[in-house]
């Protein structure tokens, strides 16, 4: 079996990791030839790393990662509503928050994936896929095809591969705009920032404050419906909004980013022999520094390697491992509502049979 991976960033990465884990070659195609060098996604739960660390990358995530050491709430005045100390608290063997800073996470799972017999394609970008009855095509911007059983596609919120497999999305109904910023701190402990993830509770402007790798800090800004996005990006604004938590001469602005957080998600998880790696998806948005989805990549590495290992063939070793989708479906939905506030009342499209029958639970 060979599979082919749309999108080299983390979670194609990953995904090429898992499959080389289990026997299964696989080619990554991915536009860019270097690695991305701004942060995005700054942290990971205990779920994900625990899912990266049985892929055998437990050294190289030690190199990388960071354990968040607190998050609380706090009103606008700063007055602690609640909190945890997450010091002792582990999930899975892992501390249950990790800190990152992607391009070096990014860097790390390039090397590794290209070290377990992946065969990297950067610098190309896929313009169009050919689905047969038992295999599928890639064509790339330089003319050249590529061939495999399957094709995972790993090129984003607004993914390609989705839209022309012809893949609708439900929207949830929960749309905000943030604003980002990340600096790097000369002094950390001088600075005098909270060594936590904190949510400032402000009716005036929400704020989410988190400790990121090393010297990296994060902020997010709730942009309010009056403030237009591109206005609020430029370094005059940004430096009004960071004035009440540093001055800005002892920090180094590292990218500053408007972002809509659009709750949608994807109505299937495969279309024939195509595969998106993620249904659930925050579109264009990293929220409380979390942003990448590697479950899907451990979910296929599973499906895989029963295939692989055992005598799939003769016993529907195919469908079985086409209902890779549906087993995905109500806790991709259920995440989205749960994670990022949206409802089941929200979903614009009527009629579908899990709301039919009264299943509204994540159980």
């Amino acid at each position: 079996m060979h599979v082919l991976i749309a999108g080299g960033g983390p979670v194609g990465l990953t995904t090429s990791i898992a499959l080389s884990s289990v026997g299964v070659s696989n080619t990554v195609v991915e536009k860019s030839a270097d690695v991305y060098g701004l942060p995005r996604a700054i942290v990971m739960d205990a779920e994900i790393r625990h899912a990266l660390t049985r892929t055998g990358l437990t050294r190289q995530l030690d190199e990388v990662l960071e354990p968040m050491l607190a998050a609380d709430f706090v009103d606008a005045s700063g007055n602690r509503l609640t909190g945890i100390d997450l010091r002792d608290v582990q999930l899975l063997g892992c501390p249950a928050v990790s800190k990152h800073f992607q391009p070096l996470l990014d860097a790390m799972l390039r090397t590794q994936a290209e070290r377990r017999g992946a065969h990297l394609r950067v610098g190309r970008e896929v313009v169009d896929h050919r689905e047969d009855s038992d295999h599928v095509e890639l064509v790339l911007d330089d003319g050249s095809m590529l061939r495999g059983d399957f094709l995972v596609a790993c090129d984003g919120a607004s993914s390609r591969t989705r839209k022309v497999a012809g893949i609708p999305l439900d929207d949830l109904g929960f749309d905000q705009d943030w604003l980002v910023v990340d600096v790097e701190l000369a002094d950390r402990e001088g600075s005098g920032l909270p060594d936590v993830t904190r949510q400032v509770c402000d009716p005036q402007r929400p704020t989410t404050l988190v400790s990121g790798f090393r010297n990296y800090y994060r902020f997010e800004f709730q942009l309010q419906p009056n403030e237009d996005p591109a206005t609020m990006t430029a370094e005059a604004r940004v430096r009004d909004l960071l004035a009440p938590w540093l001055a800005t001469s002892d920090a180094r602005i590292v990218r500053t980013a408007a972002y809509r957080f659009h709750a949608v998600v994807a109505q299937r998880l495969r279309n024939g022999r195509v595969l998106p790696s993620r249904r659930r998806r925050a579109s264009n948005a990293t929220v409380h520094g979390a942003g990448l989805e590697f479950r899907d990549a451990r979910r296929l590495q599973s499906r895989l390697e029963t295939r692989v290992r055992g005598p799939w063939m003769e016993h529907g070793g195919t469908a079985r491992f086409l209902r890779h989708g549906a087993s995905r479906q109500r806790s991709q939905r259920c995440g989205a509502v749960h994670r990022h506030g949206a409802t089941d009342r929200s979903v614009r499209r009527s009629g579908e049979p899990w709301r039919e029958s009264g299943e509204h639970t994540c159980n």
